[in-house]
């Protein structure tokens, strides 16, 4: 059930971009964090290295990913005659 709210969110805060701009940049932050600590829990763990690496570095990858797309829209936000409603 839990995982269903976090399929949600990324999804309702996608619709305008402009007001949840932070609500998306959050989103991003906490899965690289995530990530990064199960990327460290699986070393600990002593799990397989192909599972290391399937799991923890792809969230991180996608929430560097998602900072960077936000960040490219924030700019052409900012640009003089900017009208788009992303």
């Amino acid at each position: 059930m839990a995982h269903d709210g976090a399929l949600v969110l990324p999804l309702l805060a996608s619709v305008d971009l402009r007001r949840h701009a932070r609500v998306i940049a959050y989103l991003a932050i906490t899965g690289i964090v995530f990530g990064v600590l199960v990327f460290a829990i699986d070393l600990q763990a002593g799990f397989p290295l192909h599972w290391v690496l399937c799991e923890g570095p792809p969230v991180v990858a996608i929430g560097a990913t998602i900072l960077f797309l936000l960040r490219k829209v924030r700019r052409k936000w900012d640009e003089p005659g900017s009208q788009s409603s992303c």
